[in-house]
């Protein structure tokens, strides 16, 4: 358990090191360049946060095969391989497509080389970001945590000196980031690939057939990604600014407990369930799926249950007596129970996927994705916030149960599923908790002054 505690620890460091990287640069940026600038920065870095999630599922295909120590034909050299040439293709795609629709997107103010800068850059993201998971799952923590933040900053750094000796641009911003993160990436597959046995060089047929392969879990991924970053824009449609600005600053707090704190135990157990079920070895993955649950309740649940009951005390802090301080207060109180909800239904899609089973989470997430999204325009069309809480706990609840009934329908992993279902116990309380919440849930749409910059930027 101290081994455990040692390594989530450097993986904590890892989550909270990028969110200050972050934050600290991000308004450094913006006194270095002008508004019309700072937008279309802002702008790529939200391509390259979509590209991240665009991946075609390689970065946790080639995850998996790590974490299993593949010996197969290719092994972790030939995986790692077979998965560069299928993010090249399929960016390569993607690059032409965007590339032929630029003229048509204006108001993205991108010109043509800070564009195909930007394609590099999510292209170089995407592929570091693949070597930086495979390196996690070979539980090589402390080299890829340090690398990652070490990177980070160093590419924040240059990026700020470029912006002001050299030329404050996009341009000048992006072909930075693009430049530090190919060598970021070229670093950690040298890192990963160093003891790695040489095999034959894999085909590109077989490129695309790991490109094919990972289509559900793209489709899974894009769903996700919706539900969590659509609801912003919908939140426009029909509630007032005070609505949408208190709403903004409630699930950004509200997706920050889970976000930081149950990622690294996610990243932290899924190789070693991935393994043992590779394995077929029944023993240490109930062993495994305990000590998650366990440790998602002490490590999530609990601070989590704190940020709930002192909500008010810390977002006035926060927000330094800004006026939207009760609805934000008020909000995120009953959003915090259902986000959490979601994440003590982590293990079962841990073990779907451990198992190799992508399609059930890629189908249940794309229906739950439309439906929600529906409740969330309808929500918001109505001025209702009341339906925002409500549609987020459906969600939430929806998702885990399907995913609990398919790890409990699965032979070869129903074992483990049963070793950790009692964490629905706590989780049927939450659900109560945070339907009382989100039914007493009334914000008042009256006009009130916008939160400060200061707040704003915050993550």
């Amino acid at each position: 358990m101290n081994n455990d505690l040692h390594r989530l620890a450097i993986l904590l460091f890892g989550k909270v090191g990028a969110v200050v990287v972050g934050i600290l640069f991000l308004p450094l940026y913006l006194k270095a360049v002008d508004a019309g600038t700072f937008a279309a920065i802002a702008t790529i870095l939200a391509l390259q946060a979509f590209a991240l999630l665009v991946d075609f599922g390689l970065s946790t295909l080639v995850a998996r095969s790590v974490a299993t120590q593949t010996r197969s034909a290719h092994g972790v050299r030939g995986t790692a391989m077979q998965a560069e040439r299928a993010l090249v293709l399929g960016y390569g795609i993607i690059g032409g497509a965007a590339l032929t629709a630029l003229p048509f997107a204006p108001q993205l103010g991108l010109s043509w080389t800070s564009a195909l800068a930007t394609w590099v850059f999510c292209l170089t993201s995407v592929w570091q970001n693949i070597l930086h998971t495979a390196l996690m799952a070979a539980e090589r923590f402390l080299v890829a945590t340090s690398l990652h933040v070490c990177a980070l900053l160093i590419r924040a750094v240059l990026t700020l000196y470029a912006l002001g000796h050299i030329e404050a641009s996009a341009g000048t911003f992006v072909i930075t980031h693009a430049l530090v993160t190919t060598l970021q990436a070229l670093v950690t597959r040298h890192v990963l690939l160093r003891r790695a046995p040489h095999h034959e060089t894999p085909s590109w047929t077989s490129s695309l057939w790991l490109l094919r392969a990972g289509g559900s879990l793209l489709l899974s991924a894009l769903a996700g990604a919706s539900v969590m970053q659509l609801d912003k824009p919908l939140a426009k449609l029909g509630l007032s600014a005070t609505q949408a600005s208190a709403y903004f600053l409630a699930a950004t707090l509200a997706s920050l407990p889970i976000a930081l704190l149950a990622a690294p135990l996610v990243q932290l157990f899924q190789p070693r369930i991935t393994l043992a079920l590779a394995q077929r070895q029944i023993a240490p993955a109930l062993g495994h799926a305990r000590r998650f649950s366990v440790m998602l309740l002490l490590v999530v649940a609990v601070p989590t249950a704190l940020i709930w009951a002192s909500a008010s005390w810390l977002i006035e802090i926060w927000l330094k007596g800004n006026a939207l301080t009760p609805q934000v207060a008020a909000i995120a109180k009953s959003l915090l129970p259902a986000f959490l909800l979601g994440g003590l239904g982590y293990l079962p899609v841990m073990l779907l996927l451990a198992h190799g089973d992508y399609r059930w989470p890629a189908l249940i997430n794309s229906i739950l994705a439309i439906v929600v999204l529906a409740s969330l325009a309808l929500a918001s069309i109505g001025g209702s916030l009341k339906g925002f809480a409500l549609a987020y706990l459906a969600y939430f609840a929806c998702a885990a149960t399907a995913s609990w009934w398919r790890a409990l329908a699965v032979d070869e992993i129903r074992p483990v599923a049963k070793a950790g279902s009692w964490i629905a116990v706590p989780s049927l309380a939450l659900l109560a908790l945070a339907g009382w919440q989100a039914l007493q849930l009334d914000v008042p749409a009256a006009a009130a002054p916008a939160p400060s910059r200061a707040a704003a930027q915050l993550p």
